[in-house]
């Protein structure tokens, strides 16, 4: 799906209330290199998503140094951002989706190969889009007798470089 259509639906979605859906939440990943940046064509949504979220995590350090009127000051140091995904597992991947069956293979072959599992993740919130180049850090599934196959899944920076938020209208 273009870029736009998934601006367009996520802004159709909440026009009505101003609020914001989890359906028009879109995550979509790429193939790639942390140097290069993908093309629109390469993106692809990933598979049939129950839930996405996105935590920044900062990380911090406390003064309680006298100095200062006897507050504890504190200071971010840095932030563990993670892209965080459940959806619902299909038979077969859909073919314009980058399905858990695909991710599966991927992970696995990267590992085989001693590689990293990264992609490009793109993150469309509405009104912000979040891209970067991101490894795959937790992959599971899980499916009782009578209930729907689902999956997780959860994306860590791979390279800091390539973070990037856009504001979008």
């Amino acid at each position: 799906m273009a870029k736009e259509d998934n601006l367009t639906r996520a802004n159709t979605n909440t026009d009505l209330n101003e609020k914001l859906f989890g359906g028009a939440v879109v995550l979509e990943l790429a193939h790639g290199n942390p140097n290069t940046p993908p093309q629109e064509a390469d993106w692809v949504r990933f598979m049939a998503g129950t839930s996405k979220g996105m935590d920044l995590s900062p990380n911090s350090v406390t003064s309680d140094a006298d100095d200062q009127g006897s507050f504890v000051e504190t200071v971010v140091t840095s932030v563990d951002l993670t892209n965080s995904f459940e959806g619902e597992v299909r038979k077969k991947d859909a073919e314009n989706e980058f399905g858990f069956h695909k991710m599966f293979k991927f992970i696995v072959d990267k590992i085989s190969a001693k590689q990293q599992p990264a992609l490009w993740v793109r993150f469309n919130q509405g009104g912000s889009v979040l891209t970067a180049f991101m490894v795959v850090t937790a992959f599971s599934s899980n499916g009782g007798t009578n209930d729907l196959y689902t999956c997780s899944a959860e994306f860590k920076i791979a390279c800091g470089k390539t973070v990037k938020v856009e504001l979008v209208n």
